[in-house]
């Protein structure tokens, strides 16, 4: 048996249940466990063995492929990663006390304020698919307004 593979499965499945048991959608859950799948496997190592440096590596190889993570795509792993890491260490689930005892070392939060990516603006989309702010709704409602009483 290949006890941190089968921890590491079990952790996964664990955080499944949990989220399922708050009522997210499958579709959430799954392409989270995919995130945490994909951050494991560039780590090369568990989450027990998982450090802050990681998560900065991991963000810098996003940033530099040939098609760069976008600002809000960066934030998403950052925020899964994170919640991953709030259900591993939280002490109701036991996980940083069975890592302990199972392979010396506990999960850690490995994100923090200094090295992921904070939300300063409401977009930050291309601008061609940006929300219309309230007074361009505004304008484009008196306009459709308009065009109707000019129809009829």
């Amino acid at each position: 048996m290949d006890e941190p593979h089968f921890v590491f499965e079990a952790m996964l499945s664990g955080w499944a249940d949990q989220q399922s048991s708050r009522g997210l959608a499958e579709q959430t859950i799954s392409s989270r466990e995919r995130v945490i799948r994909r951050f494991e496997e560039f780590a090369s190592r568990y989450p027990w063995e998982w450090l802050p440096g990681d998560l900065e590596d991991y963000t810098t190889q996003a940033k530099s492929r040939q098609q760069p993570a976008t600002p809000s795509t960066i934030r998403g792993y950052h925020s899964i990663i994170r919640l991953f890491c709030d259900y591993l260490t939280d002490t109701r689930y036991r996980w940083t006390v069975d890592c302990e005892e199972r392979f010396g070392t506990a999960p850690q939060q490995i994100c923090h304020e200094w090295n992921t990516l904070a939300h300063l603006v409401d977009y930050e989309g291309r601008p061609q698919r940006r929300a219309l702010t309230y007074d361009e709704l505004e304008q484009l409602f008196a306009v459709a307004d308009h065009r109707v009483e000019t129809i009829l």
